[in-house]
């Protein structure tokens, strides 16, 4: 029924996360219009019913709420109907909706690609019901942006449109200030993406300006007085909409006693909560650049259950461990020699008393620049620090990136690029730094299961990944499996030398 008036895409969403439109939500239909089907539909009942077009404020909007009212016209309390229109009062996030009902990919035009109809698809409403449908796979794959040639960043005159994804301020002031894409979007019409569904110049046209849009489709249908087109509005745009980015880094400053009570809720689970905590090829990587002999002493800096340890055990003479969990580090006793509850920014050794150092991940939850000066202090002149620590790729994932770390560990200081961990190093005081990369292939799903955060947190994360950039599904490489989504990490493993 709903293909006959060109709603044609539609994808299955789980209702979980949408608890707050209906109590109780089970499931979201997602509908879509790919092509010119609906565009055909609206033209026709314009015909029909010409006064539609004359007194309608948002004439296609109205066409489609007439259409599902048709369909559902008495909808019980176990289901709402929310339109993506200018009138709608429920605001919801649609794009992240549609990507999680499988209709598409992300792509660099801020759109999603459609695998039918490529760019050439509008989402139009959404029913959230109590019943459980099934849901619709996600598409898989990184999307054809991922190895496409962008023909779009060369087409858009504004230069709007980048390996980033698409900039609302640079378009927005481009069509306030210039005419040149009054009627249409050069970067769109140059996606190869769904070309046979590609929109005529008259839908094209009532979409980019709905005034001289509008007044051309009633020329078309012979309608006299079509009604004044509303929007868009690209001085609002250009004023209140910067570029899409997700929740900004908190003000909060978390305490050691908060990391405290973060270790300690994860402590039982800590060693099965990642892929990267039992990956030997990351270990040897470690051991590798840490250099032993056989006669060096090393310092485990937030040693928590002991995996590095144990895993460095065999190569060398002495192992000393600082945490401040006693729920981890009492996990770690069979293999460090002497261990220290205390903060890695006040270390409990002499100055030059070991001749190593590793910390891996646990800098991001101290005093960062304390903690690196303390552990050159207690480091023999020639030894050596390794950091290991997940980072973002770099400016274009870091938002979303630092986002999902937030989520999962609310009691995080310190978000890095990779030369943040570098500076942190020769700021210490390290001679030299040199700086490797590994990637940590991680099921989202099993990585965000850490024991310490509710339920919400980790829907807040797959939300993350439903709706990511381009950007970040190209350097994360980003996959959707049966298991959910897989994120190729990246840890950045620092070498200082003292």
């Amino acid at each position: 029924a709903l293909a006959t008036v060109g709603l044609n895409a539609v994808g299955v969403a789980d209702g979980e996360p949408w608890q707050e439109v209906l109590p109780g939500c089970r499931s979201v239909l997602v509908v879509g219009s790919g092509g010119t089907g609906l565009w055909d539909a609206f033209c026709a009942d314009c015909r029909a019913h010409p006064a539609h077009l004359r007194e309608e404020l948002h004439p296609l909007d109205a066409f489609v709420a007439r259409s599902l009212d048709c369909l559902d016209p008495s909808p019980p309390q176990s289901r709402r109907w929310v339109q993506c229109s200018a009138t709608e009062k429920t605001l919801v996030d649609f794009r992240t909706l549609a990507l999680q009902a499988g209709l598409g990919w992300p792509s660099l035009l801020g759109l999603l690609i459609s695998p039918e109809f490529g760019p050439w698809m509008g989402l139009r409403a959404a029913c959230f019901t109590t019943q459980a449908l099934p849901l619709t796979p996600l598409a898989t794959g990184n999307g054809p942006c991922s190895t496409c040639p962008a023909p779009c960043i060369t087409a858009c005159p504004a230069r709007a449109v980048s390996r980033e994804g698409w900039d609302v301020k640079h378009c927005s002031n481009h069509h306030f200030d210039s005419t040149d894409c009054a009627e249409n979007c050069d970067a769109r019409q140059a996606c190869p993406e769904g070309a046979n569904h590609r929109y005529g110049d008259l839908q094209t046209c009532y979409h980019y300006n709905r005034d001289t849009g509008r007044a051309a489709l009633g020329r078309l249908t012979g309608i006299k007085n079509p009604g004044v087109g509303i929007g868009p509005h690209w001085e609002d745009w250009r004023t209140r909409c910067p570029p899409h980015t997700l929740s900004p880094m908190p003000d909060s400053h978390p305490t050691d006693a908060d990391v405290l009570a973060h270790f300690t809720a994860r402590a039982d689970h800590y060693d099965a909560s990642s892929h990267w905590c039992t990956d030997a090829v990351l270990l040897d990587r470690i051991r590798d650049l840490l250099a032993f002999e056989p006669h060096h002493h090393l310092l485990d800096v937030a040693c928590g259950t002991g995996l590095v340890s144990r895993a460095m055990r065999p190569h060398v003479a002495a192992i000393t461990g600082v945490d401040i969990t006693p729920a981890m580090f009492d996990q770690a006793r069979d293999c460090i020699d002497t261990l220290h509850a205390a903060p890695a920014e006040s270390l409990p050794l002499a100055d030059d008393s070991v001749d190593r150092v590793v910390c891996r991940q646990g800098i991001q939850f101290m005093d960062a620049p304390a903690a690196a000066a303390e552990m050159v202090r207690v480091t023999r002149p020639g030894g050596r620090i390794v950091l290991a620590d997940l980072c973002a790729w770099g400016p274009e994932d870091r938002d979303e990136t630092f986002e999902v770390l937030r989520l999962r560990n609310t009691a995080r200081r310190n978000f890095w690029l990779a030369e943040d961990l570098s500076g942190l190093l020769r700021n210490a005081g390290c001679e030299t730094v040199q700086a490797h990369c590994h990637i940590s292939r991680e099921v989202v799903d099993v990585w965000s299961d850490n024991r310490a955060i509710a339920e919400s947190g980790r829907e807040a994360i797959r939300r993350v990944y439903a709706g990511a950039s381009e950007a970040f599904h190209r350097l994360h490489k980003l996959e959707r499996t049966e298991q959910g989504f897989i994120d190729h990490m990246r840890f950045e493993l620092t070498v200082g030398t003292v």
